[in-house]
């Protein structure tokens, strides 16, 4: 186990160094042997840290989309999403940089000065806390016992529909029994027991948002790299509100979908509680549970302290004798 952990993390170092090295090639040789475009730049780095996040994926998970692939041991969207986002932005940052620094009109020392324009901020904003977000809610519906009776069928039951799909859950939650099972279509199925072999419109709608606001992102960034007489490149091209608007909407239903509850589940109900002595009088004690008596209990407490009997012989139920060498008078 160790030596499989001391291999892989010998081989994502050496595979971390081959990055680094093949962008400082291309570094040097865009500066100062091609000359090449800022548009060659961006698709050279973005092909290598493609390269360089399908590696990890491989090292990792033992697979080329292991990038995608959460804790579930499936493939998720929020980090499909993430995983989009950093490629175009951060290999497009690093073009500009360097189209700045090989421009002499450019000031060295504010080569990295690049705007970023707040519609941009609000995008990786948005898709960070769908990142944050969702593990989050799910971690929640796995502390949930699903509901048997209701998931069973005369058949089946529920844990075996499961295994016929190579799955297995935690609480309410799907989830995979290994990461070679993980698959493409899970981006688009539901999360828990009662949906996750359907489609969620949710997740197909956010899909298809940051996919067409990809692509219309990468034409404005295309088209400001190529630009006659290549000037000086001052920042990111702003995205419309209109478009940032769909994908807050897109998100916000993607969310508001995975926190509602699809699944059944039973219901515990809480143990009958009160307060202890030292809680009255202000101290801090846990809570102390308290079991009615039994009627047998207490008829013999009765009998123990008020020195009452019962005597069968007594036809009257109401009349009441005292023991012997009892005081009182008795009772008329």
């Amino acid at each position: 186990m160790n030596e499989n952990m001391d291999k892989t993390s010998l081989d994502i170092s050496i595979v971390t160094f081959l990055f680094v090295v093949a962008v400082v090639i291309l570094s040097f040789v865009s500066l100062y042997f091609l000359k090449l475009s800022t548009a060659s730049d961006w698709l050279g780095i973005l092909i290598i840290l493609f390269a360089f996040f399908a590696f990890l994926g491989k090292l990792i998970k033992g697979r080329w989309t292991g990038i995608l692939i959460d804790e579930r041991n499936e493939m998720s969207l929020s980090r499909f999403q993430m995983v989009m986002w950093t490629l175009i932005l951060l290999s497009a940052f690093f073009a500009i940089a360097l189209s700045r620094i090989s421009n002499p009109s450019v000031d060295p020392n504010l080569a990295l000065d690049i705007g970023v324009p707040e519609q941009l901020w609000v995008l990786i904003g948005v898709s960070t806390v769908s990142l944050v977000g969702s593990p989050l809610i799910l971690s929640r519906m796995k502390l949930k016992t699903p509901d048997e009776t209701k998931l069973n069928t005369d058949t089946t039951t529920f844990t075996d529909q499961l295994k016929e799909n190579d799955m297995d859950h935690i609480g309410t939650v799907c989830t995979r029994n290994s990461s070679d099972n993980a698959s493409f279509y899970d981006i688009f199925t539901g999360d828990e027991i009662a949906d996750c072999s359907y489609v969620n419109l949710a997740k197909v709608q956010m899909f298809f948002f940051t996919i067409l606001i990809g692509v219309v992102y990468c034409v404005l960034l295309l088209d400001l790299m190529i630009k006659p007489g290549n000037p000086v490149i001052t920042g990111f091209p702003p995205l419309s509100d209109g478009l940032i608007a769909l994908l807050a909407i897109s998100h916000g239903g993607y969310l508001t979908e995975k926190a509602v509850p699809s699944t059944p589940t039973t219901y515990t109900p809480p143990s009958q509680t009160t307060a202890s002595p030292a809680q009255n009088n202000g101290d801090s004690a846990s809570a102390q549970t308290i079991n009615p008596p039994s009627p047998e209990t207490i008829a013999a407490a009765l009998d123990g302290t008020t020195g009452m009997v019962n005597d069968p012989a007594v036809d009257t139920p109401d009349s009441l004798q005292t023991t012997e060498g009892s005081d009182s008078p008795p009772m008329e």
